[in-house]
């Protein structure tokens, strides 16, 4: 967004009789805008009210899913009117613990296109032991929001709830922060770590010896990981911020996708706005690999993510045309601001 001088001196390079018309226009552009402001503010504000009304509906979901309660009699009178066939076992249900709906949650998880992309073989064990999601909003500011992931008993982790946190500035146009859980691992169960041979020559002797260090492993898990702006680098903290936002992003398509349309999502016919994403980024050392999801006997049933093609390259103007353009628009008097 341009500064008043900045646009000032843009106007300026415009011949003198549009200037104050230019000047005019600015003037309504910096009206919509400040309209425009008003108007993300308080659909934001609608939103936080409508979702926290919704997680309440979310938690009866949750109970259903996990088979924690019975249908009561509202959800059971839908239910059979949906499925005339099932009327029969009205009776047989309404008094009896009903069972888990299995790999519920990391069905919903595979069939989101946003989402699947960051899951890994490694991951599915501990995904079907996802019991489900919870949303909250942030005391900071109406902009910041947690997303919470709730587990069974497990062997993998000791924790029954992971949590990560974004935290925006006042205006919800910049990440300040990310809080996460991080998962606290049973023995010898942490699958975001692996063993990694590495080469190393004596300088002396030239002699090579392979030792052994401790990597990263690609996995779903490495979402819960604190981050913040450091102060001594400004390239690090570039690559700090596009983490953040990338974070944030996974984020958000959990509230307003994955939260709200889960059933849909389940049943396999919903399809995520604006499917691809760029993988969460990775330094040069442990760059994240090209994702395919393969079926294997290990990966949850009836769940085949699509591959995602690559959108067709811009064709370039050669550099001749674009200077021939150039010197038109100075032949007939442009502003000369590209």
């Amino acid at each position: 967004m341009h500064d008043d001088e900045e646009v000032t001196e843009m106007i300026k390079k415009c011949p003198l009789k549009y200037r104050l018309q230019l000047a005019a226009l600015n003037h309504h552009l910096r009206i919509q805008k400040s309209k425009e402001r008003n108007l993300r503010e308080n659909a934001r504000d609608i939103m936080n009210k409508y979702t926290q009304k919704m997680m309440s509906v979310n938690l009866k979901s949750n109970e259903l899913i996990s088979g924690e309660r019975v249908l009561n009699e509202e959800e059971l009178n839908y239910a059979v009117r949906q499925l005339p066939s099932e009327e029969a076992q009205r009776d047989k249900i309404l008094p009896q613990k009903l069972d888990k709906i299995p790999d519920y949650w990391i069905k919903v998880l595979m069939n989101c296109e946003r989402i699947n992309q960051d899951i890994f073989e490694v991951d599915y064990a501990l995904l079907r032991k996802l019991k489900g999601l919870e949303y909250e909003p942030a005391t900071e500011n109406k902009f910041s929001f947690s997303i919470s992931f709730c587990f069974e008993d497990n062997e993998f982790i000791f924790d029954e709830k992971l949590s990560v946190k974004c935290v925006m500035d006042n205006d919800g146009h910049q990440m300040i922060r990310i809080e996460a859980t991080p998962p606290r691992w049973k023995e010898d169960k942490n699958f975001t770590k692996k063993v990694v041979q590495v080469r190393q020559q004596n300088k002396k002797t030239g002699e090579i010896r392979t030792i052994q260090k401790i990597g990263a492993n690609h996995s779903f898990f490495n979402i819960f990981s604190s981050l913040h702006l450091k102060s001594t680098s400004l390239d690090q903290n570039e690559k700090i911020q596009r983490k953040m936002e990338e974070v944030h992003d996974r984020m958000i398509i959990l509230r307003d996708e994955v939260l709200r349309y889960h059933f849909e999502y389940y049943l396999g016919f919903r399809k995520s706005p604006d499917a691809h994403l760029p993988n969460i980024h990775y330094d040069e050392e442990e760059k994240q690999p090209e994702k395919v999801h393969k079926e294997n006997k290990n990966s949850p049933n009836k769940i085949s993510p699509k591959k995602h093609s690559s959108p067709p390259e811009k064709k370039k103007t050669p550099k001749k045309e674009d200077d021939e353009k150039e010197k038109k628009k100075e032949k007939e008097g442009g502003c000369g601001v590209s």
